[in-house]
């Protein structure tokens, strides 16, 4: 099952995770108001409404109803954000690249209001690795009933 966020569903022509699927089901979601492409819809895709903003919510209670037990979601900052904050991120793949961007506009993996530093979801460190200049790291996000995490 293939999904793509849009609120607008203003996308770029063709965009090939809906036109060139490795899966059958694709699915657009978009806010109330959007207009899917006819184009898309001709080809098969669903189209979700989950109301404006995106109800991630909703997203997730569809997704289960259809027997979806894990989600893998790619994307900016603004959509990590919004599964984040919304307590709906349960591991968390991380890449640091050999690259320094810095700034106000620098990409962030997470966008949005941020967390107070109390309430910031706490992490533990399952694998990492490197693949020449790149870091690799895969986390667990601490739930209240997990052991603390060891010192070392």
């Amino acid at each position: 099952l293939q999904i793509v966020l849009s609120g607008s569903a203003r996308l770029p022509a063709r965009p090939r995770a809906l036109v060139e699927p490795a899966t059958a089901t694709r699915v657009l979601a978009t806010s109330d108001g959007a207009v899917v492409p006819a184009d898309l819809c001709a080809a098969g895709v669903e189209a979700w409404r989950l109301g404006e903003p995106l109800a991630l919510e909703r997203l997730l209670t569809r997704l289960v109803e259809r027997g979806v037990t894990r989600l893998l979601v790619e994307g900016g900052g603004r959509t990590a954000w919004g599964f984040a904050a919304g307590g709906f991120v349960d591991e968390l793949h991380l890449t640091v690249a050999p690259l320094l961007l810095g700034g106000r506009d620098a990409p962030t993996p997470l966008d949005g209001l941020g967390f107070p530093r109390d309430a910031a979801p706490r992490l533990a460190l399952v694998s990492s690795r490197v693949d020449g200049d790149e870091l690799y790291c895969h986390y667990r996000v601490r739930r209240p009933a997990d052991p603390p995490a060891r010192r070392g």
